[in-house]
């Protein structure tokens, strides 16, 4: 395995700066909406509406806080938790389970060639494990049929529609469109749809 990771060396510096936010816990989420903000903006504002852009905003991100976990359990800091529902850094406790064990996704997300090699027609089958990740809690066990119709109305999707996951993204980037900031939009907007996006998506057979 190559492991190359100079490419984003700016974004592991920032990370190592904010030790104090990660032991709070985050999500995957609340960090990519933080560096997309100013001042920072680091991602494009668009991160969350190319497919591709997306992965690559995703791989970046997954790459750094690797990175920083690697450095921080060398150090004895802490160990960082890496899931797309939360990430926290919890305290450094020398016989904690994963200090020792083989982490594929660890492997991969520290290979460049991983990132280099994934184009716009791979994205896609990607993208709702990437989205299922991301759900806070969100399944098919939790989602009940009133949450189940507001994510329908938040999508402009009607109760008398069969939901398919080629309708539910096709309205999803629809209302990413009409709710852009260039239209008027708010960020509490995009939250919403994504929410809807994901709650839906999940809870398909």
């Amino acid at each position: 395995m190559t492991e190359d990771i100079s490419p984003n060396q700016a974004l592991v510096t920032l990370l190592t700066q904010w030790q104090e936010m990660l032991r709070e816990g985050t999500s995957e989420y609340e960090l990519i909406r933080v560096l997309q903000a100013p001042p920072l903006a680091f991602f494009s504002e668009q991160a969350m509406r190319d497919p591709l852009l997306l992965f690559q905003t995703h791989f970046a991100l997954y790459n750094a806080l690797y990175q920083l976990r690697d450095d921080w359990l060398a150090n004895q800091q802490g160990l960082l938790e890496i899931t797309g529902t939360r990430i926290h850094l919890h305290d450094y406790e020398p016989q904690a389970p994963g200090l020792t064990s083989a982490d594929p996704l660890r492997e991969y997300y520290l290979n460049w060639n991983n990132f280099d090699k994934t184009g716009k027609q791979d994205v896609e089958a990607m993208l709702d494990a990437f989205w299922t990740r991301m759900a806070t809690g969100t399944s098919a066990d939790n989602a009940s049929p009133e949450k189940v119709s507001r994510a329908r109305a938040t999508l402009d999707i009607g109760d008398d529609l069969n939901l398919t996951r080629e309708l539910i993204k096709r309205q999803y980037r629809k209302r990413l469109h009409e709710c852009h900031p260039d239209k008027g939009g708010r960020a509490e907007d995009t939250r919403q749809i994504v929410s809807a996006y994901m709650l839906l998506i999940t809870s398909l057979p």
